[in-house]
Formats: structure tokens, C-alpha cells, sequence
């Protein structure tokens, strides 16, 4: 499988909430970078697939249940694959909707995902999480 395919289905795996298949593609040594001021950026860099998947994954589908993570376009780059975007979800708190572009860069080492850089809108996602 090509980077390419590889991106897509993780992307596929997140739609259909199946995040151990999410972590199966996560180079051991992966490095995760939430977007700076980010709620989840707390832990930056997560390294490892353990990591990614409790400092990430277990909080991101704590707080929204039903986040959807919509790539809308792909672009690919030697080993490199930068991926466009929005989330939408619902605080299970707050009960804001949430509706926030993203881009991707993912990293592939060995068929894996080696690193993981995200930038978005992280005003939208700290106020969705706070009733004001």
C-alpha cells in the first residue's frame, strides 16, 4: 500500500471509529504534535502509539462522541502526505457544535506513520469545550 492509501485509510478507520486500527498504522516511534494551544496539545510531542492513542484518541472521543473528521483533499510528497479538511462534532458537555478546518502532514517511515502534525482553528475548539 502506497502512502497515499495508506493516509486515506486511516481517514476511513477514524469514519468508521475503529481507532485500534488507527494505532495499528502508528510507526513505533511515531511523533504527534497537536496544534499549539490546542486542548490536546498538552502533551506535545506524544510519542508512541500508546501515547497517541490515551493523550489523543481516548480524550478526542471522550469530549465528542461523534467527531467527524472530513479530509476533503490529499496531497502527497515524497514520503509526506499534507491532507485538508474540517472537523464537525457535538461537546458532550456543552452541547456546542463543533465545525473546524484542519490540515494534516503526515510523515511515513517503513509503511508507517512516523509523524503527525496538525494545524486548526484552536479559538473554535477551546470555545466549543466552555459555556461562556
Amino acid at each position: 500500500m502506497d502512502n497515499l492509501a495508506r493516509v486515506k485509510a486511516v481517514y476511513q478507520a477514524f469514519t468508521r471509529g475503529a481507532l485500534t486500527e488507527v494505532v495499528e498504522q502508528l510507526h513505533h516511534s511515531v511523533h504527534w504534535y497537536e496544534a499549539e494551544s490546542s486542548p490536546y496539545a498538552d502533551g506535545n510531542p506524544y510519542v508512541g502509539p500508546d501515547e497517541v492513542a490515551g493523550g489523543v484518541f481516548q480524550r478526542l472521543q471522550k469530549d465528542y462522541p461523534d467527531l467527524q473528521i472530513l479530509a476533503e483533499r490529499y496531497y502527497e510528497m515524497d514520503n509526506k502526505v499534507v491532507v485538508e479538511g474540517r472537523y464537525k462534532g457535538l461537546h458532550h458537555v456543552t452541547k456546542k457544535p463543533l465545525d473546524a478546518q484542519f490540515v494534516h502532514v503526515w510523515q511515513l517511515k517503513d509503511g508507517r506513520v512516523s509523524q503527525f502534525r496538525q494545524f486548526t482553528d484552536t479559538l473554535k475548539w477551546r470555545l466549543n469545550a466552555f459555556s461562556l
